[in-house]
């Protein structure tokens, strides 16, 4: 279902990005024509996995269905307290006194710091299953997780290194020229990519080890970590970029540091 939807976007976006005329529509109707291209993508994997859909809405009742819908609850409060982290620092960073200039700068720092992750997401659609199927298995979780955290650690690395190698020729050739200052801006993120890979996995463990209460309190301790920080911009707005840059690592810091005592309390002997 993912590369049916990475490639049908790739299709599109190939097709609007040669064409002149097709360009320009794109720019003047953004508002509409985005939103349909989205809505496409999920109609096609309705279409398209029409059967799997239809068993999925005609099985039938499950024994453990309020544990389940618990659960999925926490997760979505999870996933909206992630959303909310760049929501806050979108309005930090908005809310500040930095320039015009540097205020889309820092928004562009976070969102492509952000999508960073992508390259070590398809690892945990791999592992929550198979650390689910042993949660009580206190050993064998030990040595998965150990093996999962090294590969973890690894590609942080090399993505931090490429990222600092190479980004810079990707804006120049590839991103607006206004822009052309991004990437001396960005170096500063590169350094807290293993730090972000780091978090998402342990989150990802706690989750599949039915801990997930605790990754929500997480959640909410950093929320408010940041919160704390929207408030303090209000009323006094920032002048400098290092501050948000250290924003950024005190609210990584503090989550890695309880998602790693969460981890290690649910994985060491008894």
């Amino acid at each position: 279902a993912n590369t049916l939807q990475k490639a049908t976007l790739l299709c599109i976006f190939l097709t609007f990005c040669y064409p002149q005329n097709l360009q320009g529509l794109l720019n003047k109707q953004l508002p509409l024509i985005y939103p349909a291209i989205e809505l496409s993508i999920v109609l096609l994997y309705f279409i398209v996995f029409s059967r799997t859909n239809l068993l999925s809405f005609s099985s039938g009742r499950l024994t453990y269905r309020k544990r389940l819908l618990m659960y999925g609850r926490y997760a979505m409060v999870n996933n909206g307290l992630n959303v909310l982290y760049y929501s806050l620092l979108a309005l930090i960073i908005r809310s500040s006194a930095l320039a015009l200039h540097m205020q889309i700068i820092m928004g562009l720092c976070i969102m492509l710091f952000r999508y960073t992750a992508v390259a070590i997401a398809p690892v945990f659609s791999t592992m929550n299953p198979q650390l689910t199927a042993i949660k009580n298995d206190k050993p064998a979780v030990r040595r998965m997780y150990k093996k999962y955290f090294a590969f973890v650690v690894l590609v942080s690395i090399a993505t931090m290194l490429g990222c600092r190698l190479f980004f810079g020729f990707i804006i120049t050739h590839f991103y607006a020229a206004t822009y052309a200052d991004l990437p001396s801006y960005f170096y500063l993120f590169c350094y807290l990519i293993p730090l972000l890979f780091i978090n998402s996995m342990n989150g990802t463990v706690m989750a599949a080890l039915g801990r997930i209460k605790f990754t929500t309190y997480t959640e909410f301790s950093c929320s408010f970590i940041l919160l704390l920080f929207l408030a303090y911009n209000t009323a006094t707005p920032l002048t400098g970029y290092m501050a948000l840059y250290y924003m950024v690592i005190a609210h990584l810091v503090i989550k890695c540091l309880l998602l790693g005592y969460g981890v290690f309390n649910s994985i060491k002997n008894n």
